[in-house]
């Protein structure tokens, strides 16, 4: 009798990894089926998660054959969006994991571009130019390319809402922080003003609060200090309900520093003072150090010595921690000032010397960074010069090409043309001759018979005279007989009409050879 074995601990292991590895492809196509054939937005959550998938995984092997798998399953089931889709994270991961395979990953943003351009799938085409954008200002730093790729990002965003296309809220904020980069305020006010009236979604929540900070920011570097006020306090409403500490301390930051600019001093202080708590706590030094500076010059400025020294310090201590060198144009005066009222005047010229320094430098990077704009732009507009060259070379080549094909096309009509009027001629020459000689055959034929029918008339009337003869003799009724059946003239006109149809020239050649033989004679 069998009896079955009870299984062990390996093989029951082994049983339940067989289950599992038959278990998971089985769920990632269940996984894949709820993203098929749905709208951007009825997907979107799914694709985040898909995203994130890619992005963080450590092992590109995995990634690349995940993304290949979702690839394949939406072509098979005929899904371009989500095919796209896929597409644009495989070229996301070669970015952050291998971006020195520059020309790769162009290729494919390009091909993602035109691909989802013809298959008219406008939000896989935002996304790429998005991401081609990036790409081009903080990876190759070619920031006229990206300005490109922004403008025809933003003609491809217009007839789109944020309701059923949420990254919209992200793209706008990237196109206007571009300009704005370059001090083009007004440009990117224009975009950052589109931001506040879409509904913030939560992935989105980040982009949404940093555009209207930096249009908030940019009012305020243009002067309308009313304008800077009215969106902080809209942000700051924003993350009221959610408790956002982080932006609430942002916001009460730049709140502060709004009113120091207005002279409201006793507004300034408790702003600021709420903004350094929290930027402490997150250990943003930067955020820290910004808001102690001008902390600090409001108590020189109200006579608080000992505070403005403390401030000034822990902002020195705090900037040089955050390593952003820039905002030592703001530090650098304040330490002037602070060395200054203590009596230390060679570290008062130090810091003096310093913010020459400072400046010069950072005017030096400005400089640099509009003049690499304007080359980059210079040489666009080369490249498109001659890419225009080559397109009119083209078209003018093309324009001979064509004129000399018509030429030759007008060629062989004509040659064809006068060819078969000449073979028509022919056939119709052919045939008249042939009718010509059906005619004369005929007129040939007639005459022969007539001229037979002539001949045996005569050689009729010849017999009947021999017969009369044989029987009566010689008589004179016979000789008027014989007179009166001679060939009368017209008879003979019509008897040498008749022979020379028949016999052409022979009556002619008789009498010349007549005529011959008689002047023979007589010679």
């Amino acid at each position: 009798m069998y009896a079955p074995s009870i299984p062990g601990r390996k093989q029951v292991l082994l049983l339940k990894l067989l289950i599992l590895v038959g278990w998971l492809p089985l769920a990632g196509q269940s996984r894949f089926d709820s993203l098929l054939n749905k709208t951007y937005i009825q997907r979107e959550r799914l694709l985040w998660e898909i995203s994130d998938e890619v992005h963080f995984q450590p092992d590109s092997a995995k990634a690349f054959r995940f993304t290949d798998s979702l690839y394949t399953f939406a072509t098979q089931h005929g899904d371009d969006a989500l095919a796209l889709e896929t597409i644009l994270y495989k070229i996301w991961y070669l970015r952050n994991r291998y971006p020195q395979q520059k020309d790769r990953i162009l290729y494919m943003l390009s091909q993602a571009i035109n691909q989802s351009s013809a298959a008219d799938i406008p939000m896989v085409e935002a996304k790429a130019h998005d991401m081609l954008a990036e790409y081009y200002w903080f990876d190759i730093g070619n920031y006229e390319l990206a300005l490109e790729q922004y403008q025809q990002l933003d003609q491809l965003l217009q007839p789109i809402s944020a309701e059923i296309f949420p990254d919209k809220i992200q793209h706008i904020f990237h196109i206007g922080s571009a300009y704005f980069h370059f001090k083009d305020y007004k440009k990117a006010i224009h975009y950052y003003r589109i931001i506040p009236a879409m509904k913030a979604r939560d992935r989105f929540a980040y982009s949404y609060k940093h555009a209207i900070n930096s249009m908030a920011f940019t009012y305020q570097e243009m002067g309308n200090l009313d304008s800077a006020a009215y969106y902080w306090n809209f942000l700051n409403d924003f993350c009221a309900p959610t408790q956002d500490s982080t932006w609430i301390g942002i916001v009460a930051g730049n709140l502060g520093h709004l009113e120091y600019l207005r002279g409201h001093f006793g507004k300034a202080i408790p702003q600021m003072q709420l903004c350094i708590n929290r930027a402490v706590i997150d250990q943003d030094w930067g955020l820290a150090a910004g808001s102690l500076m001008p902390l600090a010059d409001i108590y020189f400025i109200q006579g608080k010595l000992v505070p403005a020294e403390s401030a000034a310090l822990r902002a020195k201590e705090y900037v040089e921690r955050s390593g952003q060198y820039w905002r030592n144009k703001n530090l650098f005066p304040l330490l002037v000032k602070l060395y200054t009222v203590k009596g230390q005047h060679q570290l008062a010229a130090r810091y003096t010397d310093s913010i020459v320094m400072v400046m010069d430098s950072l005017n030096r990077a400005s400089r640099e960074l509009l003049m690499a704009r304007a080359l980059q732009k210079e040489a666009i507009n080369d490249q498109k010069a001659k890419l225009i060259d080559v397109e009119n070379s083209r078209k003018l080549t093309n324009l001979k090409f064509n004129g000399l094909l018509i030429l030759a096309i007008i060629i062989v009509l004509v040659v064809v043309y006068l060819y078969r009027n000449k073979r028509r001629l022919h056939r119709q020459e052919q045939a008249l001759k042939e009718l010509q000689l059906k005619e004369t055959a005929k007129e040939l034929t007639r005459a022969q018979h007539q001229l037979q029918d002539f001949t045996r008339n005569i050689a009729e009337k010849n017999k009947l005279i021999e017969n009369l003869e044989e029987q009566f003799g010689a008589n004179k009724i016979l000789e008027e007989l014989q007179q009166s059946i001679l060939l009368t003239g017209k008879d003979w006109g019509r008897f040498r009409d008749l022979f020379e149809q028949v016999y052409p020239g022979y009556l002619q050649r008789l009498n010349e050879k007549y005529r011959a033989s008689v002047h023979q004679r007589y010679d």
